[in-house]
């Protein structure tokens, strides 16, 4: 069973889907409770982390496939976690240290989840599992809520051995 032949059946599906849903709010929880953050909130502050620069908040926008990160990055402004800095590209966005000790700290707790729900598996298990929750994600409508994301997805590292956001480009 491959993901990228979509012969995945119907049953493993549904039950990967409850899990993802579970899982999802679960998280999502987590970083209210403990965090006062939302999960756009969270997907934002780790793009940021993520990034050597500040970012332009279109670009955001784009990359995070959230066209609302204007009004979620100004929640995190109220909040002292992100700064707007304006220049000739437009607004541009970037954490406080108060900013990247949150993300940092959520993102700790965050892993400790995935990673204990991944323990059992396999590398071949986790990594088939991996791809059909992207395809998930990415392909497949498996939540009512339109732009429903994980907020617990591992991210991968980029050139430079910092950790990018995962989107749905590949």
């Amino acid at each position: 069973m491959t993901v990228d032949d979509h012969d995945v059946d119907a049953p493993l599906w549904e039950e990967l889907s409850r899990l993802y849903l579970t899982a999802t709010d679960a998280l999502d929880q987590l970083l209210a409770t403990r965090y006062r953050l939302t999960a756009p909130e969270y997907r934002l502050l780790a793009a940021l982390l993520a990034a050597p620069e500040p970012q332009t908040l279109a670009g955001l926008a784009v990359r995070l496939a959230q066209p609302d990160v204007r009004d979620v990055s100004r929640g995190l402004v109220d909040a002292g976690l992100v700064l707007i800095e304006e220049d000739d590209s437009g607004e541009r966005a970037r954490l406080t240290i108060n900013g990247r000790d949150r993300v940092r700290a959520a993102r700790r707790d965050v892993r400790d989840i995935t990673d204990g729900v991944a323990a059992p598996l396999t590398a071949q298990e986790r990594g088939t599992l991996g791809g059909l929750l992207r395809r998930m994600r990415c392909t497949t409508p498996i939540s009512p809520e339109a732009g429903r994301r994980p907020v617990g997805a591992p991210e991968s590292m980029s050139a430079v051995g910092q950790p990018t956001p995962e989107t749905c480009d590949a």
